[in-house]
């Protein structure tokens, strides 16, 4: 290792390090201050945003969103999941801001996830659904049956849960007319376990649904014979998440499980059919899967008949998919395949071919994209 230093006389070298101390020393005095004026200028002028709302929206349509916080200003971005969505600051004061989102009429179902951020660095994370329900927000007195919220039976309730209270919804069904009703607090990221119960006049407990075979969200179907008022109960399971938000969804849509096959090709067209109790009454579809696309898209579903939808995950790959069915040749890697089982302990086998010395990495997609098996 090669190094080069130069030798002083000793008075000079005192005087050298006298010199460097005292530059150090007022080096760091001038940060200290510097660090203390940006910080103190910072807790002045610091912008927090404390809520956002509404986080429904229609497609095709522009939603008006109110964000609350302190020290707001026009430096106010936002960054959203679907780059078709188009936002729009209307006006700003220091405690509030008013801004538009604009939604294509083909933008896809489900939740979306909205990201604000602020000049100094301030970033606030918000889910919408956008969703062809009309919206309502929990008037947060229904708290009883006599108290209850009328809603109609086309609804989507943007709830907050209050504990240990239940949250009651009445609605006026016909005679033989047939009910959805889910609740969505995963996407939300919300602590509640929600529980839903379904009444008739007299106090009859019809329906009761918990979790779900993939997440502790839930969902019901019923049809009523009677014409008449119905009550919904919406609560936490463990009377523990007060103040956490939850979707409720009141419609036609169908009672759906997952999409099959779980996954398709980007860049290709794939024909999606749907399990679940209303499997059977869901039309397939075929699904053009843009090049672009990453990771889970959703796909929405609806009874022929039906006015609302639902939507099911289903992952888009960019390796080849192959139905079980029809992979029953030798598959060169990679390669994506979808399958059932149908029966108890039924294992499906598949062949592969590989090269001498290539590496095959296996993952499985289940649970994610609504299927309860654990492979």
């Amino acid at each position: 290792m090669n190094y080069s230093r130069e030798i002083a006389p000793q008075s000079e070298y005192l005087r050298c390090q006298l010199l460097g101390y005292a530059r150090r020393h007022r080096l760091a005095i001038l940060s200290a201050l510097l660090v203390t004026f940006f910080s103190l200028s910072s807790a002045a002028f610091a912008q927090t945003i404390t809520s956002i709302q509404p986080r429904t929206c229609k497609p095709g349509q522009t939603t008006q969103f109110t964000v609350r916080g302190s020290n707001l200003n026009e430096s106010l971005r936002i960054v959203c999941t679907d780059r078709s969505m188009n936002w729009k600051i209307e006006q700003v004061d220091t405690s509030q801001a008013t801004l538009t989102v604009a939604l294509a009429n083909d933008v896809q179902m489900g939740p979306h996830r909205l990201w604000l951020s602020a000049a100094n660095g301030v970033v606030a994370q918000h889910t919408i659904f956008v969703d062809d329900l009309p919206a309502v927000a929990d008037n947060a007195d229904n708290h009883s049956v006599d108290t209850a919220q009328v809603l109609s039976t086309r609804s989507t309730v943007e709830g907050l849960c209050d504990a240990s209270q239940s949250d009651f919804y009445r609605v006026h069904a016909a005679a033989g007319e047939r009910l959805a009703i889910e609740v969505h607090t995963q996407q939300l990221r919300s602590p509640m376990d929600p529980v839903v119960r379904l009444f008739d006049a007299a106090g009859q407990m019809l329906r009761q649904v918990d979790d779900s075979a993939v997440s502790p969200d839930c969902r019901l179907s019923y049809q009523f014979e009677e014409a008449g008022d119905y009550w919904i109960e919406v609560f936490d399971s463990r009377n523990a998440a007060a103040g956490a938000a939850y979707q409720l969804r009141v419609g036609d849509f169908p009672n759906l499980n997952q999409c099959f096959p779980l996954a398709a090709c980007i860049g290709q067209t794939t024909t999606i059919t749907f399990t679940g109790p209303d499997g059977e009454n869901v039309a397939e579809r075929a699904i053009e899967i843009p090049s672009d696309t990453v990771g889970t898209r959703l796909v929405a579903a609806r009874l022929d008949e039906g006015h609302s939808s639902c939507w099911l995950p289903l992952y888009c790959s960019r390796h080849p998919q192959f139905h079980e069915l029809a992979a029953s040749h030798s598959l060169t890697l990679p390669v994506g395949l979808n399958g059932r089982l149908l029966q108890p302990a039924e294992v499906d086998s598949y062949q592969l071919r590989g090269g001498k010395g290539q590496t095959a990495r296996f993952a499985a997609k289940t649970r994610s994209l609504g299927s309860p098996a654990l492979l």
